[in-house]
Parts: C-alpha cells; structure tokens; sequence
C-alpha cells in the first residue's frame, strides 16, 4: 500500500467513530473488521453505503476517551501497513439524550417505511408472476401431456418451463414480501418497547450497574478494562441516561403505570405475574422470592412448594419489573372463597 493513501479517524458523539479515505475491499477493511486484537479491544468496523466510509457500531453518544485505547491501537495497525492515518476528533459535537433518541426514532420510522415500501414491492413481483404462470396454462387443457415427437412438442415444453420460472418466481417473492413485512412490523414496533415501562426499569438498572463499574475504576479497585479519563468520561455520559429514562419512568408512572417494589410486598402476599398468581415467599430488595412449581391452577401457594416431590422447598425469583399486580392474603383467602361459594351455587 502506498504511503500517500491517507486515512482520516474521525469521533464525535454526535456522529460515533468513522474511518474515511477508504473503501470496503482495501488493505484496511481486515484491519478495521478485526474483533480479537486482545481482551482490551472493542473494535470490529462495518462499511456503510450510505455514509461511504467504514464506523463502529454503537460508538454514538460516547466520547473519545472511551475509544482512546482502541483508536492508537487501529492507528499503529494501520500505519504499519503503510497507510497515512489523520485524526479529527471533537468531543464538543455532542448530542442530548433526548436528541439522540429522537434520531434513533426518525431512522427506525425510516427503515420501516423503506421495508414496507420493498414488502410491496416483493408482493407486486410475486402477483405478477402468478398472473405470468395462470395466463399460460389457462390455455392448456387440464391433464394434457406433452406430445413428444408433434410439432406442438417444442412449444409445450418452453410453455411448462415458463409456467414453472412464473410460479417459483411468486413463490419466492412472496415469501421475500412476507419476511420484508414482517421486519417492518417490527421496525414500526421499535417505539412501544423501547418507551415500555418494564423495559426502561432493566434499562437504569442496567446503566446504574454500568456507572458502579466505572465508579470502581475511579477508586482504583476495578477490574474493567479502560483508563480514569475513559471512566470519567463514561461516567458523566451514564448520568445524563439515568437522568433522561428516569424521568421518562416517571412520566409513565404519572399516566397509570405502577412501579413495584419491595415496600409493596411481604411475605404472604401474592404477586401476579404470567397469568398465575404466586404467594410470596420472601420480598428482597430487586426480586421476589415465590414457590418453583409447574402449576395448572390460577393460584399457587408457598406451602405448594415444600408439598410437590418433584422441587421439594425449590423456590424462583421475579423482578419487580416482571410484576403485574398485588393482592393480600386475605384478599385472596375472601376471593377464593367467593370463586367456591359461586361454583357451588351453579352446581347446586
């Protein structure tokens, strides 16, 4: 590779990390698509059409520092192989959370319009390829075999390939519209689960478990694989997260939602969760503590899983984001009863 050929490291939260100044089939895409450079490497590029050049997934909304390991690491790889590296890094190019989930949104909306545009198309080719096949054979009269050795036998026979290339082809292409429809289902569906409630709850606790690790760091008792600038920076990065999908949870709460925890069980209490109530075990800080039984019933009880041979005394643990309602002991002793009382007297 020429020493001319001049690549440009460019970071910015706003547009993550790039390489620009080569294309996907040079010396540098083994280097940048390399994933185990050792346990320290968080690298593994992929080459974008659109953006024409080669970017690290998920490296938006981080800054530099996060990357500043792996950046003169991918520098030195790729000057030994004879290329120029230039950097351009600006970590002022930044983006709120708010800005960058509603970016993330405008692509996803995008993608889905794009699919449900290739769906219809895919579903267009496969009609026409139906209608291609039926206009042919409707002029064969059903049964007919192909005369071998008449002068029509050239003609049947060009007519049954053509029959066959028309139904594979609306055969193919409908599965191909089903599959392209059903992503953009997906796509469409992005907003609702990313914005659920439950989902944002194991979000915090996922970035909070996130900032303890940098935390860690910072007190020089970590074992996570970055330098005290890295883990500053990823710790001011985490903190307007938690603060942005705080307050979405909290907007939620404020619309109905119901965010459970242990100041709303004790032990006896039943929780609901899957369609089967459970009883309550033990309530501690993250989880509930509940009977591990395989049950058909709408209730089990905790003295089910001391009584069951097949778990003797097993227990299972729920996350109060996995909890769909609460009901008391008796509560459910004056529901239970009433249920009886009720069958009885359609019985009776």
């Amino acid at each position: 590779m020429p020493s001319s050929t001049t690549l440009t490291i460019s970071h910015s939260p706003r547009d993550g990390l790039l390489v620009h100044g080569t294309s996907k089939g040079d010396a540098a895409g083994p280097i940048l698509t390399r994933k185990s450079w050792g346990p320290n490497c968080r690298l593994g590029f992929r080459w974008s059409n659109w953006l024409d050049c080669w970017y690290l997934p998920h490296s938006r909304g981080h800054r530099s520092p996060r990357y500043r390991l792996d950046i003169d690491q991918l520098i030195t790889e790729l000057e030994a192989a004879g290329f120029t590296v230039v950097e351009e890094i600006d970590d002022d190019a930044r983006r709120n959370v708010a800005e960058a989930e509603r970016g993330k949104l405008e692509r996803v909306k995008a993608r889905a319009d794009g699919l449900n545009e290739r769906a219809g198309s895919a579903a267009a080719k496969s009609e026409a390829g139906w209608r291609s096949a039926h206009q042919i054979a409707e002029h064969i009269p059903p049964g007919q075999p192909i005369l071998v050795g008449h002068r029509s036998e050239r003609r049947a026979r060009r007519d049954a390939a053509r029959i066959d290339a028309g139904m594979r082809k609306s055969i193919d292409e409908g599965k191909k519209a089903a599959r392209l429809a059903e992503r953009a289902a997906s796509a469409e569906q992005y907003e609702a689960r990313r914005y659920n409630p439950r989902v944002i709850m194991r979000r915090i606790d996922k970035l909070e478990a996130d900032r303890r690790a940098y935390v860690r760091v910072l007190e020089g008792r970590g074992s996570f694989p970055c330098d005290r600038r890295s883990a500053e920076a990823e710790i001011e990065t985490l903190d307007e997260q938690i603060t942005y999908w705080r307050e979405q949870l909290t907007r939620a709460e404020e619309n109905g939602f119901k965010r459970w925890s242990k100041a709303d069980f004790k032990a006896g209490d039943y929780v609901h969760y899957r369609g089967t109530w459970w009883q309550v075990i033990r309530a501690n800080a993250k989880t509930l503590t509940i009977p591990h039984i395989f049950n058909d019933g709408p209730v089990v009880h905790r003295e089910a899983a001391s009584e069951d041979a097949r778990y003797p005394g097993w227990t299972y643990r729920v996350g109060y984001d996995e909890v769909d309602g609460r009901m008391s002991a008796d509560e459910m002793t004056a529901k239970i009863e009433a249920a009886e009382k009720m069958h009885a007297e359609t019985t009776a």
